[in-house]
């Protein structure tokens, strides 16, 4: 197990990623980060719509419809007793299956990774289920074979129950010895990672530990688990 600092320090540039658990007061932390190479991908901003759910806007209007549907979308949402948090527009679809009586992994089925050649994001996810006093919570990655980058592979993490201060990390990349421009897409099981109990605590670590050229946002939401009630704080380099 590595500090949640250590993890987020490895990679100069980690993409973007998601992480779940246990924090050390038993409340559940997710947290979700933004770091990007293009003007695109720094030019944007995470907010909470009326909902109460994270999504992604442009900071400054542009006229650049390139790969926009790639770069602006709801992060989060939430069904019944589920909160989702996803790197993409699968944000969507993960809560429409469930409203369909879908799982997760069935939901996943029917995305792969982003169509963005010749890098081919991973599509990353994570789902949280709090019920009857019940914790269990799943990761998710799809991304492309990296031997022939046209087929796709999914992996699927479970976890139930959730270990005081431990969460899970997982990102799209790892690139070679601080090379952004060398990078392959995550892989291997999610980073095994302490967390704080504090949810300032929490977004400050994230976002300290994002290297600072590329760090653009951090969601951070502390779920208290008796009560369901939430606490948020988001950090924008562009505000």
């Amino acid at each position: 197990m590595e500090s949640l600092e250590n993890a987020l320090r490895k990679y100069k540039y980690p993409g973007r990623g998601i992480v779940m658990g246990l924090g050390e007061d038993d409340n559940f932390l997710i947290g979700y980060f933004i770091t990007g190479r293009s003007k695109n991908s720094k030019n944007r901003i995470l907010e909470l719509d009326s909902e109460g759910n994270a999504k992604t806007v442009e900071f400054e209007t542009t006229n650049n419809n390139k790969n926009k549907d790639l770069i602006l979308y709801k992060a989060t949402s939430k069904f019944n007793t589920y909160t989702i948090i996803t790197n993409g527009n699968h944000t969507d679809t993960i809560l429409e299956g469930l409203k369909l009586g879908k799982t997760f992994e069935e939901s996943l089925k029917t995305r792969t990774f982003e169509e963005d050649p010749p890098i081919f994001t991973p599509r990353i996810s994570g789902i949280l289920n709090i019920a009857n006093g019940k914790i269990e919570y799943k990761l998710s990655i799809i991304k492309s074979n990296k031997e022939n980058r046209y087929n796709v592979e999914r992996f699927y993490f479970e976890y139930e129950g959730g270990t005081k201060g431990v969460g899970h990390l997982i990102h799209t990349y790892k690139q070679k010895q601080q090379n952004v421009e060398n990078i392959d897409s995550f892989y291997g099981e999610p980073v095994k990672v302490t967390l704080p109990g504090d949810i300032v605590e929490f977004a400050n670590t994230i976002w300290q530990n994002l290297n600072e050229e590329y760090k653009v946002s951090v969601f951070a939401r502390l779920i208290n688990i008796k009560t369901k009630k939430e606490y948020t704080k988001i950090i924008n380099k562009n505000s």
